[in-house]
């Protein structure tokens, strides 16, 4: 009917990206089932979580100012020169998530475990 027409005008009109992405099928659900609402809530999802986050490291360096001002003279400078090794530990444990998938994977329980 009309609606199969002005959605064929539509496609027909749109950008490459967007033509790709129509032409997607939605093949599972995830778990949150965010990529299931209309786009503009999975932009909203989106753009909470990324203010979250920015909340969250604000949050963090502050803590992390408070914890300096609360230990005695150089004990925090000790554990900062500790961080750049933290860094490249949790950088290699995210190259084996893509290494070892599998190893991974087994981590998570089966799904329905709960409930």
């Amino acid at each position: 009917g009309l609606g199969m027409r002005l959605l064929g005008v539509a496609r027909l009109h749109a950008s490459p990206m967007a033509r790709s992405c129509a032409s997607m099928a939605l093949t599972e659900i995830a778990p949150s089932g965010v990529n299931a609402l209309p786009l503009l809530e999975q932009s909203g999802v989106f753009l909470s979580s990324f203010v979250a986050i920015g909340a969250g490291a604000l949050l963090l360096t502050a803590l992390l100012a408070a914890t300096e001002r609360a230990l005695p003279i150089g004990w925090f400078a000790k554990w900062r020169s500790t961080w750049p090794l933290l860094g490249v530990l949790f950088a290699a444990f995210g190259l084996t998530h893509f290494a070892y998938p599998g190893a991974f994977e087994a981590i998570y329980p089966p799904q329905g475990t709960w409930g």
